[in-house]
């Protein structure tokens, strides 16, 4: 049985380097939507592309599972809905891992500001005020947890085993700045982070 590592977070949570680690210690092969997209020269804001983009690198996954390759996705997984597409082209013959990357929204519209490809903040805020967060019940065999904003990646491989029913209680409360449940309440704080750490906002 070959492992699937599903990261999943924000733009400019630390993903790409979390997928550097475990190519390196587990010896997985990398599929990232981002390098995908770049050599078929796709646009992120066609919806169809999109698609069509993860159609193939699932496909492309699930031959080398059944290889026996392990392999770390490299993508945001944020919205459950895509998830499950995931799951629908890997089948249960495989083990499926969620490490999920829990860095605050200030670091992470930091650090986007360094990156050569610029993601509008807008963009970022609405994906952190609409994050479906990861539960067991989807499939997932177990979900572990990484803190970016250490010094050091700390993985927390137990996390799953602490959770409710299969979901992280504890993720929002670390994650959001102001804790609200509520999405349209999260989006309206994740603005006003961006405003504060004088974000570059373009609505269009």
């Amino acid at each position: 049985m070959a492992t699937l590592y599903v990261l999943m977070g924000i733009p400019a949570s630390g993903k790409s380097m979390m997928s550097d680690r475990l190519v390196k210690e587990k010896n997985c092969w990398l599929f990232s939507s981002d390098i995908i997209r770049e050599e078929m020269q796709y646009d992120a804001s066609v919806d169809a592309q999109n698609d069509s983009l993860f159609d193939y690198m699932y496909a492309r996954i699930r031959t080398e599972l059944d290889k026996g390759v392990d392999i770390v996705l490299d993508a945001t997984n944020t919205y459950a809905v895509y998830r499950r597409k995931i799951f629908k082209a890997v089948g249960h013959q495989h083990q499926i891992i969620c490490i999920l990357l829990m860095r605050q929204l200030d670091n992470c519209l930091k650090a986007n500001r360094q990156r050569p490809q610029f993601i509008k903040e807008e963009v970022i805020c609405q994906m952190y005020a609409e994050f479906d967060l990861p539960s067991v019940a989807e499939g997932f065999d177990q979900i572990e947890i990484c803190y970016p904003d250490n010094d050091e990646f700390v993985l927390d491989e137990e996390a799953w085993k602490r959770a409710d029913n299969g979901h992280i209680r504890g993720y929002l409360y670390m994650f959001c700045a102001n804790k609200e449940s509520d999405r349209a309440a999260r989006l309206q704080s994740a603005r006003k982070i961006a405003e504060s750490e004088n974000a570059y906002f373009i609505n269009s």
